[in-house]
């Protein structure tokens, strides 16, 4: 045996000479290998620190984003308030709330560009020759994107709702704000927290814009103050992304509201009458209200509104028990998808349902946006005790009158 080590010695010993190996490198040790159970040691190790570090990261990341939602928020409502102290004759300006379906909620300075009379009911006329059948009129606002402000994005999934009193939407039925959520829709629960509608409509026709409404944050021109919610609701410009339809009466006699340079400007021309050329003449009153009224796809209702909140659409969605519809990015479905409800068309769900499903929704919604986000208030209603604890998610927000800063709310479970 000691022959056997002396010899093994001799092979490996810096000092000695390697059998079989001469010339360049003799005289060096043999490299010495991994065994398997030692890589399966260290890959194993591995994959536990990855296992630690990515909830670690993945909260991190979350927490930026939440905070980076926040900054944009107060930062796309002292934009509007600045583009209202900056206004002349007495042009309020607004914060304007939209999103598209698969996009992210964008937030909008918004500017008073003018009046003028629209129709309510122009979307259950029939239009002809000598006009609307039913030539009933309301005296309408009309906001464009301000001049000299750019869109504030949201980070994706972030979205803002808008507290709404019931009982004000159920009185505005002649304003059509939220399409038959103030016809059909019942409870006190229905139309509290209302989400920005701005996408959830056919953008290949040009009369959809019954299926638009969405909310603001509105302040007085020179002074900035806040202007509150008991204020009509105002039509804003926010252009369909579609050509269809774009050629045809009266739309071909205007420039294309989605390739205008300058929104207010567009819509002064409407208000102005103006047609572009070759035509000649003026707009009539039918058409400017099909250009910029309540029925046209490229408007959007809104009203003011003063209490806003933040939230994770992903986690509303975890806590609901279904998955983000794919096609809108919401709890809400598109054509394709079946979303919260199963619906099948593109409006949000609490706006076209009247079922008890659609209500119960709502009213978990509801829950949901005051801290009650495993909805154990209901489970102790019928008889269910256990305590359960919550984890409030969203982040609700009053607007300062004066200042126009937002001041959180506590989230009382």
């Amino acid at each position: 045996m000691n022959i056997i080590l002396a010899a093994w010695h001799g092979l490996t010993s810096p000092c000695g000479t390697q059998r079989g190996h001469q010339g360049a490198g003799a005289g060096k040790p043999l490299p010495r290998a991994f065994t398997i159970i030692e890589l399966l040691v260290v890959i194993t190790l591995i994959v536990i620190l990855i296992l630690i570090a990515v909830p670690s990261f993945q909260a991190m990341l979350g927490s930026s984003e939440e905070a980076m939602a926040q900054t944009q928020l107060q930062a796309a409502l002292r934009a509007a308030r600045d583009a209202a102290i900056r206004s002349n004759g007495g042009a309020d300006a607004a914060a304007v709330f939209l999103f598209e379906p698969g996009g992210r909620t964008i937030i909008v300075p918004c500017v008073k560009v003018g009046e003028f009379s629209d129709d309510p009911y122009a979307g259950a006329n029939v239009i002809g020759a000598g006009g609307l059948i039913n030539n009933a009129t309301i005296r309408r606002e009309v906001f464009a994107a301000a001049p000299g402000f750019s869109p504030i994005s949201l980070p994706k999934y972030w979205n803002v709702r808008a507290y709404v009193d019931p009982t004000a939407v159920n009185a505005d039925a002649v304003h059509e704000w939220y399409g038959s959520s103030a016809t059909t829709n019942t409870g006190t629960q229905q139309t509290r927290w209302v989400f920005p509608e701005t996408g959830f409509y056919d953008t290949d026709l040009v009369d959809a814009g019954y299926d638009r409404s969405t909310f603001m944050v509105r302040f007085q021109a020179g002074t900035g103050v806040l202007v509150g919610a008991s204020t009509d609701p105002v039509l804003v410009l926010a252009p369909r992304r579609s050509y269809v339809g774009r050629n045809t009466q009266p739309f071909n006699f205007v420039t294309r509201p989605d390739q205008a340079e300058d929104p207010v400007k567009w819509v002064r021309g409407v208000l102005a009458g103006s047609k572009v050329p070759p035509y000649t003449g003026l707009l009539t009153a039918v058409e400017k209200r099909r250009l910029i009224g309540r029925i046209s796809s490229d408007m959007v209702l809104a009203r003011p509104v003063m209490q806003l909140a933040l939230y994770d659409e992903k986690r509303l969605a975890a806590a609901f028990g279904v998955r983000l519809d794919s096609e809108t990015g919401s709890i809400y479905a598109g054509p394709r998808g079946q979303g919260l409800t199963g619906t099948t068309n593109y409006h949000a769900a609490y706006s076209t349902g009247t079922g008890a499903n659609n209500i119960d929704a709502v009213q978990k919604l509801a829950e949901y946006m005051r801290g009650d986000t495993n909805f154990d208030g209901i489970a102790r209603e019928n008889g269910d005790t256990s305590p359960v604890p919550d984890r409030p998610e969203a982040h609700l927000f009053a607007i300062n009158r004066y200042t126009g800063a937002i001041r959180e709310l506590e989230v009382q479970p």
